[in-house]
């Protein structure tokens, strides 16, 4: 369950893709919300609907990860300015066998990730992948089987260089150091 909070946004998914909203919203207290219709919404926002709709996802994605969700908003707005959305089709390679696992982190905003061998899903929409990488303890580190996707999706992606770079090495470092324990166990 997500919790929505002032000047957040619900339903653009679906008219966005033309569907059927996935979600209840229900108010835990007295709201307003402003209500727009698809014209409306296209009127205003134009071919931005998407563009909108994927860096709410990434957001929502940021906010859900023990990691990523310890950074400030204006924080998640300079990686997000950062990271680069890309279209791919199943089976098609995110991370190589054998490359280091702290290359970059993946935000999937349509479609899954799986390793290619076993077909363990190793992140869904809406979730991240490869942040806990970036930790010092898994430097040396490197993948033990290709990460594919496993249907056609779209992802967006930061190299770690480019995170370090939008962030800041001093926060970089913290973020490393607070959350070192946090992903200790998990499996790669």
């Amino acid at each position: 369950m997500r919790k929505l909070y002032k000047g957040d946004s619900f339903g653009e998914q679906s008219l966005y893709y033309n569907t059927i909203r996935q979600m209840t919203v229900r108010a835990e207290d007295e709201v307003k919300c402003l209500c727009l219709g698809r014209d409306t919404l296209t009127k205003i926002l134009g071919d931005q609907v998407q563009v909108i709709t994927f860096r709410n996802l990434q957001k929502w994605a940021f906010e859900k990860n023990a990691i990523l969700s310890k950074l400030l908003k204006p924080q998640v707005d300079k990686v997000l300015d950062v990271m680069k959305i890309s279209y791919y089709k199943a089976g098609d390679i995110i991370f190589k066998k054998t490359t280091p696992m702290n290359q970059k982190i993946i935000v999937v905003i349509e479609g899954s990730l799986k390793k290619a061998k076993s077909g363990i899903v190793v992140a869904s929409k809406g979730s991240c992948y490869g942040e806990e990488f970036f930790l010092e303890t898994a430097k040396q580190k490197t993948f033990d089987d290709d990460i594919v996707m496993e249907t056609d999706g779209v992802i967006s992606e930061i190299s770690n260089e480019n995170f370090t770079e939008s962030l800041g090495a001093a926060l970089d470092e913290t973020l490393k150091k607070e959350n070192e324990l946090v992903f200790e166990n998990r499996e790669e």
